[in-house]
């Protein structure tokens, strides 16, 4: 498939503005039809890539719908599991005392160590971690959503100190 180029397009801009210039009766109908014909060339190669213009931007926009989908629904998994932990009563209270913590851990992107901050929390209580807690992890989420997750989880067992 050729691509639409901007020398393509002066050429052709060139060639009408000769066409234009030539004493009426001196342009040849064939280098009028040769005209046309690139016109009509350029005019198909320009639809065709507007098409795949907007077939990308229709896919990116499912793959964004998909991911937000899928963010909120994590999300409130991660809020679930944290109203969990208020049944717990060992692990409520560790992870309550590192809740501050964790939350300047996640605001200022050092997974890592928020990461780490929880499993220590789960194993001192003999728990499994919870695997969508470490999807929130995942590097597929950006900082900002990996905020939004570990916030979420931590609102479930803080929350529940409220009501």
């Amino acid at each position: 498939m050729s691509e639409v180029k901007y020398k393509e397009l002066t050429e052709i801009k060139s060639q009408i503005e000769e066409l234009e210039k030539s004493p009426s009766g001196s342009v040849s109908p064939k280098a009028i039809e040769d005209v046309k014909a690139r016109i009509t060339q350029v005019r198909n190669e320009l639809n065709r890539l507007e098409f795949r213009y907007h077939m990308l931007l229709h896919y990116h926009r499912v793959k964004k719908a998909r991911s937000e989908r899928r963010l909120t629904e994590l999300m409130e998994r991660l809020r679930g599991y944290g109203f969990k932990v208020s049944g717990d009563e060992g692990l409520k209270k560790a992870l309550e005392s590192q809740a501050y913590r964790l939350m300047e851990l996640v605001r200022s992107g050092r997974r890592e160590e928020a990461l780490y901050l929880l499993l220590r929390a789960y194993l001192a209580q003999g728990r499994s971690f919870p695997r969508p807690l470490i999807e929130a992890f995942l590097p597929i989420y950006s900082p900002e959503e990996t905020k939004l997750l570990i916030f979420s989880y931590i609102s479930g067992f803080i929350g529940q100190k409220t009501q």
